[in-house]
């Protein structure tokens, strides 16, 4: 323009420089906007992954109260169940035994033999006989009273103590400290591992040794069974679905009270290590 002192070319450069910083604030703007939305997105990321963790541990927690009342329910059935057959059963025949005795010793005593209602006397008694055995023995694998009475060492003692010989198996227990007392959650637990593992020694391991050892510490108590036999590839067996299954329900067994097992298998030598975190944890009476 002339007069002025105004020209063209620096009206076009302000004009030029006031849309490159307007470009430059709505760049800026967007970029802020963009760093907003993603901080949000990450902080709803965030928030659903602490809430599905947290509902993940709450339903644990939930599954794992539920398998130990599920377990609880089956002990307190067992030990009814053995009651009944001790207290009851095992009675009656008991009774039936000394009534079959006392008339075997009558026909004894008596002047006129009779041959064969003696011998029939003689066998109903040695049935009798062998039915009282089983009927204890089952009240016994059913809940042990020593279990219950003087607690697991006791327990486990006796139960090597019964499978000694049998099928040509030495079973030993060993234990450091047997009088300190655990949780009756624990006892059972632990004595139900060492059933299961012995129970598998007996079928599979082809061993002719076997050792239960216990170790109670002031923080755990540790079970190991160990034996001489084939061993086995743990692997394989617990990825079979048809297979390991003892295996499996002693794992399940130590879940229920946060535990561990540990298995080693190999050619002569095969242990299987349970162990219980104490103080066991208290379950949560809510949800």
């Amino acid at each position: 323009m002339i007069g002025t002192d105004i020209y063209l070319e620096d009206v076009e450069t302000t004009l030029a420089r006031i849309d490159a910083q307007a470009a430059a604030n709505i760049d800026h703007t967007v970029m802020w906007i963009g760093a907003i939305a993603l901080a949000a997105l990450a902080s709803i990321a965030v928030c659903a992954a602490v809430l599905n963790i947290s509902e993940h541990r709450s339903a644990d927690i939930k599954l794992k109260r539920l398998a130990r009342q599920v377990v609880e329910s089956q002990e307190q059935e067992r030990a009814r169940l053995s009651r009944k057959l001790h207290d009851g059963i095992s009675q009656m025949l008991v009774s039936v035994k000394l009534l079959l005795e006392s008339a075997l010793l009558r026909f004894e005593r008596a002047k006129s033999r009779e041959p064969d209602a003696k011998a029939a006397l003689s066998t109903s008694l040695g049935r009798l006989s062998s039915t009282l055995r089983e009927v204890r023995r089952i009240s016994h694998a059913l809940r042990p009273t020593m279990l219950d009475d003087l607690g697991l060492a006791a327990a486990l003692e006796q139960l090597a103590r019964e499978l000694d010989g049998q099928d040509g198996l030495e079973v030993r227990f060993e234990s450091a400290n047997k009088g300190k007392p655990l949780p009756d959650t624990a006892n059972t637990v632990l004595f139900r591992i060492a059933q299961e593992a012995l129970n598998n020694i007996t079928r599979h391991a082809k061993a002719s040794r076997a050792v239960l050892s216990l170790d109670i510490a002031k923080h755990a108590v540790s079970l190991e069974i160990t034996n001489n036999g084939q061993g086995f590839d743990v692997f394989s067996v617990l990825a079979d679905p048809t297979r390991g299954i003892g295996l499996r329900n002693m794992r399940e067994r130590l879940d229920t009270l946060g535990g561990k097992l540990h298995i080693e298998s190999q050619l002569g030598r095969m242990a299987i290590v349970a162990t219980v975190p104490l103080p066991l944890a208290a379950p949560n009476p809510q949800g």
